[in-house]
């Protein structure tokens, strides 16, 4: 085997199109390059790793399915290489993982082409979320692949596609470890290049794949588990806490277009009292986690909401048990009646419902019983109806206009007249003037 140059590998992987702002200047950068050379060579670091941990390629029936969560998320696509002169294809079946051993999103699959037989083919590592570690601090850990299966150091790797899986692991470079370890959560990228079959350097073709997540947690849903509307419209809010949130800084940095949205899915179900299902879908989060779901043609109802969010590494978490209590037409608390509007907010003042006139005090409080607006009367019995015509109310008898207003002086009503004295109470038994009227209150000609 012969030995790689690893400025070779580390420089052609600075001079992509990536840019790594936390790299060391090229001055820098170029005095690091010489220290690796002469204090580890990168290809005696494969050689023993080769020796050490054996990569057994993987065919095509040996990878395990992807296994769907609740919600169908797409893995979010790489964009594909540009055609080179070793390599047709380089791409990830999923760019996150979520390798916790749960059965779900633990491992994603690689897959190259190369278009002609070669020594060693490896695909290294780095770590983008902290690009000053790995070796002699350029962000590079390892590899997760390796050709050299048998570890007799020719490697050799025909032409045609090959497939591995990718768990997490990763094949450590650093001197005191050499050793497969776990990747911890985190944005890293990926770069592939080989060696030709007559064992030269041919890494200025190496091909990089990014970002690549791996990522364990569950996303966190916060959100008040009470909701009251007054009204058949109302904004459900809250905020979704996550990694993939945490992230879009950092792709942006390496100049990643990054929608939150394509990472991270929120959707949820309201059911009505009788478990029907009253509205589901999904819903569009901000870039700092916050939602709001806008509900409208409410009815009276108690609702229950349940919301689910779950990441393309299919994390996922369920939050249940929010209830929204919708407050619509006639509503009692506390002893008192008020009437809601479907814009929202209770009724005040006079209001026509369903055919009666009631009114409702500046708290929307339905009102009973003697009123006095301004200098007028008013009487609304105890379902809260205005009362029309007339009205017994202890010894008295009272009259109220069509209107409701309670009347005084001489009333004509049922083809005979009457006399309401100034307090409403009608006269009986009694002289008015030179008129006589009955013991029924009518004037008796």
């Amino acid at each position: 085997m012969k030995k790689r140059k690893p400025h070779l590998v580390l420089s052609s992987f600075l001079s992509m199109t990536l840019v790594f702002p936390l790299f060391a200047p090229a001055a820098s950068a170029a005095s690091k390059l010489d220290g690796l050379k002469e204090n580890r060579p990168l290809s005696s670091i494969l050689k023993e790793r080769s020796a050490k941990h054996r990569l057994e390629k993987v065919t095509t029936s040996l990878i395990p399915p992807i296994i769907g969560g609740p919600l169908p998320i797409a893995p979010v696509p790489t964009d594909p290489i540009q055609e080179n002169d070793v390599f047709k294809m380089f791409s990830v079946s999923n760019s996150a993982i979520s390798p916790d051993g749960d059965g779900r999103g633990d491992t994603a699959v690689i897959t190259y082409e190369n278009k002609m037989d070669r020594n060693f083919t490896t695909i290294y590592v780095f770590n983008l979320s902290n690009p000053a570690s790995g070796l002699d601090e350029f962000g590079m850990l390892g590899d997760v692949y390796y050709s050299d299966e048998d570890g007799d150091g020719d490697g050799s790797d025909p032409a045609g596609i090959h497939t591995s899986v990718f768990n997490g692991q990763y094949f450590d470079y650093h001197p005191d470890i050499y050793e497969k370890r776990t990747l911890p959560d985190g944005l890293y990228a990926f770069r592939i290049e080989s060696l030709k079959d007559d064992g030269g350097d041919d890494s200025a073709n190496g091909v990089n794949l990014y970002p690549i997540f791996v990522k364990r947690t569950k996303p966190v849903i916060n959100i008040e588990s009470q909701h009251a509307a007054t009204g058949a419209a109302y904004n459900l809010t809250g905020t979704v806490t996550d990694k993939f949130i945490d992230y879009k800084s950092l792709a942006n940095q390496y100049g990643v277009p990054y929608d939150v949205n394509k990472y991270l899915k929120l959707s949820y179900v309201i059911k009505k009292k009788n478990g029907n299902i009253y509205d589901s879908n999904s819903v569009s989060l901000k870039d700092d986690g916050n939602f709001s779901i806008p509900l409208t043609n409410l009815e009276k109802d108690d609702y229950t909401v349940s919301l689910t969010a779950q990441d393309i590494a299919q994390n996922s978490t369920t939050k249940d048990q929010i209830t929204l209590t919708v407050k619509l037409g006639w509503d009692l608390v506390d002893g008192k009646w008020s009437y809601y509007l479907p814009s929202g907010g209770k009724v005040t003042g006079w209001s026509k419902i369903n055919g009666p006139w009631y009114y409702f005090n500046s708290n929307g409080e339905m009102q009973t019983g003697w009123i006095k607006l301004g200098d007028t009367w008013y009487y609304l019995t105890g379902s809260g109806a205005m009362k029309t015509g007339w009205l017994k109310w202890g010894s008295n008898w009272y009259f109220l206009a069509a209107n409701g207003v309670m009347q005084t002086g001489w009333v004509y009503t049922g083809g005979k007249w009457y006399y309401l004295y100034p307090n409403g109470a009608m006269a009986y038994n009694t002289w008015i003037g030179k008129y006589r009227l009955g013991p029924d209150g009518a004037w008796r000609k």
